[in-house]
């Protein structure tokens, strides 16, 4: 198993999406949400993650991610 810590930042476009809940059903990753701050006001929204699971998972997970233009520091 692999574990990694990431902060994501979300852009208004991305808000409505249920992203953290396809990386869990999708690519079988247990997620930990360690922190979180929504603002409906900007592009401020962020997320503190703890991602287990398969590194190959894992991998496809920070692919798809990265579709979403979601800004990720790993």
């Amino acid at each position: 198993m692999y574990s990694k810590r990431i902060v994501l930042h979300f852009p208004k476009s991305n808000w409505n999406k249920p992203i953290v809940y396809k990386l869990s059903k999708d690519f079988d990753l247990v997620f930990n949400i360690l922190k979180a701050s929504i603002s409906h006001r900007d592009d401020a929204s962020m997320m503190v993650l703890e991602l287990t699971g398969p590194k190959e998972e894992f991998d496809k997970g920070i692919k798809y991610l990265a579709s979403l233009t979601v800004m990720m520091h790993l």
